[in-house]
């Protein structure tokens, strides 16, 4: 019987980097016997409208499109899987496990310690636009609000995760893999039969935490600001963040402005990110201010 692996994450733990991997890698995988389907991600290079698929009830139709007729294994992609698990129709998961009957499925999970999850999930919460499928995008919430949220109880419920994981997509079984573990690269890629690649691609470096921090206010004080001051944070920290480099030029609202030009610095700030965040207030004066001269 053919497989089909599904790679769901979580979120943070390097699933970008091994979409652009399985993307770029396609052609000789396919060579070994296992495809990688067209990606309608065209950043992340991942099969993003199979979670949209199955939280609209079409479920089954783009994965029956993405299984070939010939023989060999399919790997599909996406973080989405088990981020926006709670977000499925019971009817889109009947109809992906009706359209996967003749394919043994396996599902392939990174997991990651809780506590610094969380503060990576929040962060990407915050530099999230505030649409799309996940209500916790474009959060002005702070951590702790967010760590408590049943989504994200779920996501660190790990057996929980795996058991409800199994379950919706009728799979033959779950691997975990911790992320902290040195050799999880090696480990997810043993699960599809494959040598480990010897490097990853660097894809979505880390914002830190004083600028996720700024940027949580602004969600609160007017979200129609949002890409103003993405780009002016992209252009100050020259990031390869990916949500960070998407947003397009606009100049930061004005009531914006003025809170960040009031704004006092996080207790939990050191000298030196107090010292950033003062510099970054000042950048993004000059970078409104050239907007809007331009």
């Amino acid at each position: 019987m053919r497989r089909l692996f599904l790679h769901v994450g979580l979120p943070k733990t390097g699933t970008s980097a091994i979409q652009r991997y399985l993307w770029n890698e396609r052609t000789a995988l396919a060579a070994q016997g296992l495809t990688y389907p067209d990606a309608t991600d065209p950043v992340d290079r991942k099969q993003a409208a199979l979670v949209p698929d199955l939280v609209s009830g079409s479920g089954g139709r783009l994965i029956a499109e993405w299984l070939p007729d010939r023989d060999g294994d399919v790997v599909v992609s996406h973080e989405g899987l088990s981020n926006h698990l709670v977000d499925f129709s019971p009817d889109a998961l009947d109809r992906f496990q009706g359209a996967t009957r003749a394919w043994e499925v396996h599902v392939v999970l990174v997991t990651r310690d809780p506590e610094p999850w969380i503060t990576s999930y929040h962060r990407q919460c915050v530099l999230n636009p505030p649409k799309g499928l996940n209500p916790l995008s474009g959060t002005a919430a702070p951590r702790e609000a967010i760590a408590a949220h049943p989504r994200v109880e779920l996501l660190t419920d790990h057996a929980r995760l795996a058991a409800s994981l199994k379950r919706a997509f009728g799979a033959t079984d779950v691997t975990r893999v911790a992320f902290e573990d040195p050799d999880w690269v090696a480990q997810v890629f043993a699960v599809l039969g494959q040598s480990a690649p010897v490097a990853l691609p660097r894809v979505n470096d880390s914002v830190p935490g004083w600028m996720a921090e700024i940027l949580r206010r602004m969600n609160g004080a007017d979200p129609r600001g949002w890409l103003g001051w993405r780009q002016a944070a992209q252009a100050f920290l020259g990031t390869g963040q990916g949500i960070l480099a998407s947003a397009a030029a606009k100049p930061p609202g004005a009531a914006q402005f003025t809170l960040l030009r009031e704004m006092e610095p996080a207790h939990s700030w050191t000298r030196a990110e107090a010292e950033a965040a003062a510099a970054f207030r000042d950048f993004a004066t000059g970078f409104r201010a050239g907007d809007a001269a331009g």
